[in-house]
């Protein structure tokens, strides 16, 4: 996590998600990347009422902003 709350990575939006899902408000992943690990992630999410959003490349860096993955 950076300072601006922001969770960046599988393994570490894994691990929030398997032992703290309500410290997660929402999912942002790349449309590209919709391989089965991102789906199964996204289905435990979505079984956890977390919202999940797919975005460009784009998008993502202009959400982001001055935060780096």
């Amino acid at each position: 996590m950076n300072n601006s709350g922001v969770t960046f990575g599988f393994h570490a939006i894994s691990g929030i998600l398997a032992k703290h899902p309500t410290k997660i408000e929402q999912i942002i992943y790349l449309d590209q990347r919709q391989n089965g690990r991102i789906r199964g992630l996204l289905q435990l999410a979505s079984a956890a009422g977390i919202e999940c959003r797919s975005v460009s490349k784009a998008e993502l860096k202009k959400l982001l902003g001055n935060s780096e993955q």
